[in-house]
């Protein structure tokens, strides 16, 4: 019979999930952005409980239900999405843009009342980042995911999932401002 481990969590002590501690990691970095030390600390507790919750879901998940990404890549796009500006510009990618948790799949589109359109301000910084513009089915979205993540994916035909099937599966969690934590 096998060990069962115990985990001591100080900020993801509820979270069951990739899914879970991924939005509250997100939660977290923004309602604590202005306090480097508990973002360090924070950032150790994800990199730590996240891998094992990842092992422990994939463990028993087919090929296409495994998680590829990596601690340190979400944290890299999470604080890089949260702390881009252009003051020369006028940009700012948290007050114009509507940033999306769908798993862990991060999806960049307007914020709520701005112009699609907004996002072409953005285009050359999510590129960078490993962003993709997608526009089927009218989504008009930059998505962002692991190069080693397939769960979005049907097998054998790559069809896209319906946005609305994706939200029901995964769960859907916009980033736009401090949680209440």
């Amino acid at each position: 019979m096998a060990k069962k481990t115990t985990r001591t969590s100080v900020y993801f002590k509820d979270c069951k999930t990739v899914d879970e501690i991924t939005a509250k990691y997100s939660d977290l970095t923004l309602f604590f952005s202005d306090d480097a030390d508990t973002l360090i600390e924070i950032s150790k507790e994800f990199d730590e409980f996240f891998t094992i919750l990842r092992d422990e879901h994939n463990k028993g998940a087919s090929e296409y239900k495994q998680i590829g990404a990596t601690a340190e890549e979400l944290r890299g796009i999470f604080e890089q999405l949260r702390t881009f500006k252009d003051a020369e510009k006028d940009l700012d990618l948290m007050r114009d843009c509507k940033v999306t948790l769908k798993g862990t799949w991060i999806w960049v589109g307007a914020a709520d009342g701005k112009d699609a359109e907004i996002t072409r301000n953005y285009r050359n910084f999510l590129k960078q980042l490993g962003f993709f513009w997608n526009d089927k089915k009218n989504r008009k979205v930059w998505q962002w995911h692991s190069p080693h993540d397939k769960r979005i994916y049907r097998p054998k035909q790559k069809e896209l999932i319906p946005v609305e099937e994706v939200d029901e599966k995964y769960g859907s969690r916009v980033i736009t401002a401090a949680a209440e934590i």
